[in-house]
């Protein structure tokens, strides 16, 4: 054991330190870095060679990347300097599963000291909120230009909700309280934590499986959500238009898995909540009164300012909105040293928008997404911020990422921190010239699979994304189809650099993509294996390039699983890439190093021979690469 000790530490090198107890590989990961970023190009931040250079300034590492923060001094220092600096933070076990109660502190707003969100604001102008305040409706910037909203003082951010408290409890039976409201409320929440709409089935079991039967047919006005399929949750309401509410469940619940919510009927667990003849039952989650301790929210947003142009938001909590800040189609939108906490649908919504910049921002628990560009947004920067707990609030909902930027061009994310994550924890999807750098994923895909912790594609073929993912930490991608990075459906011309992915089901996969670079990167501890080459019938891979990476496999999992190839072609297979320059540590069979498959069809995988498992000689030989620059347990 000591051996392999000092070894594995040898090979990581600059990569980090580790350590090895009870044959688990402990990576210790140098904190990210974390200049506060805002018209920063490219060129400023990262290199396209293999290592980064620090921008021409002094460094400051922000709290996203890390609990250490370091000073790095002067310019041109590669990153193995900039991490024997700073101090490094030590991931010791995997990190439980992601949970719902898993919320981020909450500034709770006071009930005591609310006024209205200021009206008529002339273009040009600075909102100056008072510190500690709570300002009680929608923020209505939506055309403006030139505004900026900003607390003063020193007494605490100023928060913005469109909810209201909700006072007048009366006990309506046990634990349950009932009081009235004059709105229909979307979100309901006690001491700053949301509560879950009453449904069914109750929890532990989120879905009912398809088929099941349910207790009651007074299902008007309530809304289904389902599964539709193992990386897609759809919801809808029931209504008594035709189809009727139980032709449409029924129609829903014969082939997929679901649940129902909002009717007083299901109000059965503590913590729930249910609105019925406006009055609001809430059964206490901690059999206390509710009293000055319930806010509640319409569909109402935080602040509204699509089709704004250059909006500031600095120094603002946004509390209970719809979305926090809807800035649709707007342009050079900046939030800064903000908070935004529990969105219904999504922190900060922004898709068609261009330059916007979010800098040392946290969004936390939004229902949808983080932070989403929707279907296109462009010259736009996140940097040095936190997103948390996305789509994790209660029971399932549609989500698709902590960070979700569509179609578009010039993005880049930088410092930024996701953690928690439903479905993905970064997707910069069809998204030309962009780039995630310096960052962290951690836990992601709790709920969904077939998903990524940073994840991209490219279905057209037709476009190079010529994007860079370089220096970032992706951990705890589970799932059975969790992969810590995922270059899926074509995606292609994409540098993938001095990554540290350590800890997830598969450490990435290059799903029918093409001219891809591989390079400098740590794989360590996947549950299955590190890099999978999946062909679809109509894919091409090809021209990828493996160079320079150390894999470090501790559950005895494959490093490559290659194929299948298309039609029985051994040439297609050996052509998905170009190996070199690898080290490789393992102490699984020598037989599972790598796997390739080859099929007789596009549907035909049975003939005999179809799977072969190759030893680290075996691939050599059979790939006609790596004979003398890799290494296998420091032997050629």
């Amino acid at each position: 054991m000591q051996s392999n000790k000092i070894l594995l530490r040898a090979l990581l090198g600059s990569y980090g330190r580790m350590s090895l107890g009870s044959g688990l590989l402990l990576l210790l990961v140098s904190c990210g870095g974390g200049t506060q970023v805002d018209d920063l190009q490219h060129s400023d931040v990262v290199s396209k060679t293999s290592s980064i250079i620090v921008a021409d300034e002094v460094v400051e590492r922000g709290a996203a990347a890390g609990p250490a923060a370091c000073r790095v001094e002067k310019s041109g220092r590669r990153d193995e300097d900039v991490d024997n600096l700073c101090s490094y933070s030590s991931v010791e076990e995997a990190r439980p599963e992601g949970s719902p109660q898993a919320y981020a502190e909450v500034a709770v707003p006071s009930m005591n000291n609310i006024l209205p969100v200021p009206t008529e604001i002339a273009n040009g102008s600075t909102v100056r909120l008072q510190c500690g305040t709570t300002y009680q409706g929608t923020l209505e910037l939506s055309e403006k230009s030139g505004v900026t909203v900003k607390t003063v003082g020193r007494c605490g951010k100023a928060t913005i909700s469109p909810g209201s408290p909700i006072t007048d409890w009366e006990r309506y039976r046990g634990d349950i309280y009932v009081a009235p409201i004059g709105f229909v409320p979307l979100q309901v929440a006690v001491d700053g934590v949301p509560s879950a709409l009453a449904h069914w089935p109750d929890l532990p079991n989120s879905w009912a499986e398809p088929g099941s039967t349910v207790p009651s047919d007074d299902l008007d006005g309530a809304t289904v959500v389902y599964l539709d399929h193992r990386s897609l949750i759809k919801s809808e309401p029931l209504t008594a238009a035709s189809p009727s509410s139980s032709e449409r469940l029924a129609t829903i619940s014969r082939s997929k898995p679901f649940y129902i919510e909002g009717k007083l009927w299901m109000l059965d667990s503590p913590g729930e909540w249910a609105i019925q003849d406006q009055r609001l039952y809430l059964w206490m989650p901690d059999g206390r009164a509710p009293e000055g301790r319930v806010w509640a929210a319409p569909d109402s947003n935080g602040i509204k300012a699509d089709h704004s142009t250059n909006v500031t938001i600095d120094g603002v909590q946004i509390f209970l909105g719809a979305d926090g800040i809807s800035a649709n189609k707007s342009i050079g939108l900046h939030v800064l040293h903000s908070d935004i906490v529990n969105s219904a649908r999504d922190g900060i919504s922004a898709g068609g928008s261009d330059r916007m910049r979010i800098n040392m921002t946290n969004v936390s628990n939004a229902r949808q997404n983080g932070i989403s560009g929707g279907f296109w947004i462009a010259n736009s920067t996140v940097a040095n911020s936190k997103v948390s707990n996305t789509g994790m609030v209660n029971l399932p909902t549609p989500t698709e990422a902590g960070i979700f930027l569509g179609k578009g061009e010039n993005n880049r994310l930088y410092n930024v921190h996701v953690t928690n994550s439903s479905y993905r924890g970064i997707a910069v999807i069809n998204n030309l010239r962009s780039a995630v750098v310096n960052s962290m994923v951690d836990t992601a895909c709790v709920r969904l699979t077939d998903c990524g912790g940073i994840y991209t594609y490219e279905r057209s073929r037709e476009q190079p994304l010529d994007m860079l993912i370089e220096s970032n930490i992706v951990t705890n991608v589970k799932g059975p189809e969790g992969i810590g990075i995922y270059l899926d459906d074509s995606a292609n011309h994409v540098v993938v650099a001095r990554n540290k992915v350590f800890n997830n089901t598969k450490g990435m996969m290059i799903h029918s993509g093409f001219k891809n670079t591989i390079r400098h990167n740590t794989f360590a501890s996947s549950a299955v294996m590190h890099i999978s080459f999946p062909q679809d019938n109509e894919g091409d891979i090809h021209g990828n390039k493996i160079f320079h990476n150390t894999f470090i496999s501790t559950n005895g999992e494959q490093t490559y699983n290659m194929g299948p190839a298309r039609y029985g072609k051994y040439d297609d297979l050996k052509a998905f890439a170009e190996f070199e320059y690898n080290t490789y540590v393992s102490k699984a069979p020598v037989a599972t190093f790598a796997r390739t498959t080859v099929c007789a069809s596009s549907t035909d995988c049975s003939q005999k021979n179809a799977v072969n498992y190759r030893t680290f000689n075996e691939w050599k030989s059979w790939k006609g690469q790596e004979e003398s620059h890799s290494q296998m347990n420091g032997r050629p």
